[in-house]
């Protein structure tokens, strides 16, 4: 199969199957999330790595100070994480 992000993209985020079985999971128990883990995919698509770990990295703190957390199998996590784990799913 040909990956859809280049190598940067894959190892910013170690083992992707990992992170895309958690995004399946977080879109299995919040379908309404769709939408903005398809937004979020874009925006990472057009990014260079540098660049999406800050942009990530800004929102994890952003979400983290207003308490925008989301549970996933008994997992807490920001919601900007649980989106980035959906849009590799996705991808």
């Amino acid at each position: 199969m040909t990956a859809l992000f280049p190598d940067p993209f894959s190892s910013a985020f170690g083992n992707v199957e990992a992170v895309r079985v958690l995004g399946r999971r977080f879109l299995d128990l919040h379908p309404d999330e769709t939408a903005a883990a398809r937004s979020w995919l874009a925006v990472l698509k057009g990014t260079g790595q540098d660049d999406m770990l800050s942009h990530t990295a800004r929102r994890i703190q952003q979400d983290l100070n207003d308490g925008d957390v989301v549970v996933v199998d008994g997992w807490v996590l920001p919601r900007s994480i649980a989106l980035t784990c959906s849009a590799l799913s996705l991808a």
